[in-house]
């Protein structure tokens, strides 16, 4: 009997907790509801027709887009499991004279039994230069996953370090992007694919030779998922700030709010995205 009561305790326990797990259904968003096993769906007003939320596991993950990548005598190996497709790469020049930088593609390669090598030094030799890589000794290399229809599943970026053989180093894959930026602080987040210890320095001038910025900021261990907040800033007031991940950083910039209350005018935007299956 005890048993039985015991199990009976159990099960409601659990039920309980997966229930207090739900997320809460934000209230703009109509005719959405959980059912009594704790499922979404989705139902019209007057109709009796339940459309439940796809429960199916991801065909694609972003772990799997990574690729597992490790450095050979010639550049990359990234290993998809069994994907088949193909890989578009190229170099992106972080660099001081670049604000936005993105991937120059320059070479497409076949993913066979899985894998796909990204040769570097005879495909991108020739654009070490706008790259800086003499200077930073590093390379940071863009690359589109597509499957064997052509269709886009990933655009992603790895760093590299030395020359044969390359070493693959810590890369922010995810980011880096601002977030709760108020009159005096802001906290900018972002994700790496390997853990490492990251920090920010800021300046109200673009970085160069002779601006270096200070630090306002850093993990307090490796970590992959980084959120760091910097304190102390000016309103309405443009900021430059520079992320370090290991020996590596990226440059950018943004502006802080205007002080509370103030009744100058600003600009902002919003985005929405609709993902509609055939």
């Amino acid at each position: 009997m005890k048993l039985f009561i015991s199990i009976l305790i159990f099960f409601f326990v659990n039920t309980l907790f997966l229930f207090a797990q739900k997320p809460e259904i934000p209230s703009t968003y109509s005719n959405i509801h959980y059912d009594e096993h704790g499922l979404l769906y989705y139902q019209r007003n007057n109709e009796s027709k339940r459309l439940y939320a796809d429960t199916n596991q991801a065909k694609y993950s972003v772990q799997l887009m990574l690729g597992k990548a490790s450095g050979s005598r010639h550049g990359i190996i990234l290993d998809f499991d069994t994907l088949k497709g193909s890989v578009t790469f190229g170099l992106i020049p972080y660099s001081t004279r670049i604000k936005l930088p993105t991937t120059v593609y320059r070479k497409k390669v076949p993913i066979k039994n899985g894998k796909a090598e990204l040769i570097i030094d005879s495909n991108l030799k020739d654009s070490y230069e706008m790259a800086r890589f003499k200077e930073n000794g590093q390379l940071a290399i863009g690359y589109r996953v597509q499957d064997q229809g052509g269709s886009i599943l990933y655009d992603g970026v790895i760093s590299v370090v030395d020359s044969g053989p390359f070493k693959v180093v810590p890369t922010i894959y995810n980011g880096p992007y601002l977030a709760n930026i108020t009159h005096n602080s802001a906290i900018i987040w972002f994700e790496t694919h390997m853990p490492v210890k990251a920090k920010i320095y800021i300046s109200k001038k673009p970085f160069g030779e002779k601006i270096k910025g200070i630090q306002n900021g850093a993990d307090q261990e490796e970590v992959l998922h980084h959120e760091i907040k910097i304190d102390g800033l000016a309103p309405g007031t443009i900021y430059y700030y520079r992320v370090y991940y290991g020996n590596l950083f990226q440059n950018y910039y943004f502006k802080t709010a205007p002080t509370p209350g103030s009744r100058k005018p600003f600009v902002f935007a919003f985005t929405s995205d609709c993902l509609v299956r055939k």
